[in-house]
């Protein structure tokens, strides 16, 4: 069986729906494997879906929330994508780290995966609170729970 080609690519810009209504902006920029992206939000709600000029100017130190997600609302065209940028460049847009709190003794730790694709996890070493504070929650976010998370983000 042949592998179907999918809705989008690194690069592409889409609108998240927000819970008050309006929209959200953000940019893919990694694909994963197993539907993974990785997604850098911009903090600007749009009360129709923006245009691809709209959104292009923002730079990866003005987003607001950095996430792995699953690709299921744009799979079920809730997400839409908007469009992509005439200069696409990867590097400007890196594979962050990601912080994680162990849920017994409430320490930091930074977890780290792999820029090449597969999202695959490599790394992980304790970090005090000043390495952890400015790191995006590591974990695998859902559509709806991204698309509530920005909503309050937005809201307040």
């Amino acid at each position: 069986m042949p592998k179907r080609k999918l809705p989008y690519t690194e690069g592409d810009w889409i609108a998240v729906p927000l819970p008050q209504g309006g929209w959200a902006a953000g940019i893919i920029a990694r694909v994963q494997a197993g539907h993974i992206l990785l997604g850098y939000f911009f903090g600007v709600a749009f009360q129709q879906i923006p245009g691809v000029d709209e959104v292009s100017n923002f730079t990866p130190s003005q987003a607001i929330l950095i996430r792995r997600f699953g690709d299921l609302g744009i799979r079920q065209q809730r997400w839409k994508i908007i469009g992509r940028s005439e200069v696409w460049d990867r590097q400007l847009w890196p594979m962050t780290a990601f912080v994680h709190y162990d849920l017994v003794n409430g320490r930091p730790y930074k977890r780290e995966y792999s820029d090449r694709g597969g999202g695959i996890f490599v790394k992980e070493t304790a970090c005090d609170e000043m390495t952890a504070k400015p790191l995006p929650e590591d974990g695998l976010w859902g559509a709806r729970a991204l698309e509530i998370r920005l909503g309050k983000a937005l809201s307040g």
